[in-house]
């Protein structure tokens, strides 16, 4: 598997995906990016079923917490769904609880890894 690290191209690629399944809730990501920010917002983490529970979603978590401390950030942060905060939690994050986002009417919690 090759990692390599996001550009703005691909930032912008992800905005118009995320546009299409998600009209204007995912739009304002692109003008709240800060490439030089403190943090790093993990957007997404989504594993095809036939590669779950090999170890891919760790693997890619440590690779994007390798490149977040290469690039001298402070921390992740990340919102994910009530059955998921147990699997963030063992890979160091810490629940802040609900989140402001109302994306889709579901509830996501609020995640985060300081380093």
């Amino acid at each position: 598997m090759y990692i390599r690290t996001a550009n703005t191209a691909d930032i912008e690629e992800a905005v118009w995906v995320e546009n299409l399944i998600f009209p204007g809730d995912i739009a304002a990501a692109r003008e709240m990016h800060d490439e030089n920010g403190a943090g790093q917002m993990i957007f997404g983490l989504e594993i095809l079923p036939e590669y779950r529970r090999q170890g891919c979603a760790a693997m890619l978590l440590s690779h994007v917490e390798d490149a977040a401390r290469n690039q001298g950030r402070k921390g992740l942060v990340l919102t994910c769904e009530e059955h998921l905060v147990h699997y963030y939690e063992k890979s160091g994050f810490v629940n802040e609880g609900i989140s402001s986002s109302g994306l889709l009417e579901k509830t996501w919690y609020q995640m985060r890894k300081s380093f």
